[in-house]
């Protein structure tokens, strides 16, 4: 068996590395022949709340573990799945929900057998990209234009998925989120075979089409499909999603 093509995926909170990668790994799944790929989302690999640290100074206002920061992620556990699926063995993928700010007990099963392309997202998914002995993957980084669109995106996501006030949010920015992303994240950019700039603006864009994502994912096929050693289509696709 071949081993899969695992594609890193990268960029700040709220960028839209999960939709980007949904969307890539839709069309990944619908193609002809079929290439069946998985998603590994890096924040299901969040450590238990009470094994990430309270930075001291935010302990006594307002206790909010660091979840943006290295230290907060079992990435030993992550790199073992990565490498079992590599080996063609199935994985129970850990499972973290936003609501409680907790990892669950309970977890899913990846079936390794059949994957084509593995998809890995996160805010530092290429944290450790090049420390990965993998024999073949990608990088991809999300960016922006504006750093102000990620809060226009992330206010809003946060109330309405993630049981979070727009105070709250605020207050992780300037306290957690900001500084992690420029310290951890935005250098993470340079590691990448490809950037998407997706500056799509809740106050200007309809939310249901993202058409920044769907022309970056339009253009990443062809890189896949040579990767993968498959024949490189025509693709008719890309003026469908102009904005």
């Amino acid at each position: 068996m071949s081993e899969p093509l695992f594609i890193f995926i990268a960029g700040a909170s709220a960028s839209g590395k999960s939709k980007f990668a949904e969307l890539l790994a839709a069309r990944l799944n619908s193609s002809t022949p079929e290439i069946k790929t998985e998603i590994v989302t890096q924040d299901k690999y969040y450590k238990k709340r009470k094994k990430i640290a309270v930075p001291e100074a935010e302990s006594q206002e307002q206790p909010l573990p660091n979840f943006d920061i290295p230290a907060a992620f079992d990435l030993k556990l992550l790199q073992e799945h990565l490498y079992a699926l590599n080996d063609g063995i199935d994985i129970e993928m850990p499972q973290f929900c936003f609501e409680i700010k907790d990892r669950l007990e309970t977890t899913v099963l990846v079936k390794a057998n059949g994957l084509k392309v593995v998809i890995l997202e996160g805010i530092l998914a290429l944290e450790d990209y090049e420390k990965y002995k993998l024999k073949n993957k990608m990088a991809i980084f999300i960016d922006q234009n504006d750093y102000r669109l990620l809060m226009r995106r992330r206010v809003p996501r946060d109330i309405e998925s993630r049981d979070t006030s727009g105070s709250v949010t605020l207050y992780r920015e300037k306290q957690q989120v900001g500084p992690a992303f420029f310290a951890h994240i935005s250098s993470s950019r340079r590691k990448a075979t490809f950037v998407v700039d997706n500056n799509f603006d809740p106050g200007k864009h309809d939310i249901a089409t993202y058409p920044d994502l769907h022309v970056g994912v339009e253009e990443v096929l062809d890189m896949i499909r040579e990767k993968l050693g498959l024949e490189v289509e025509v693709n008719n696709n890309l003026e469908a999603f102009a904005m």
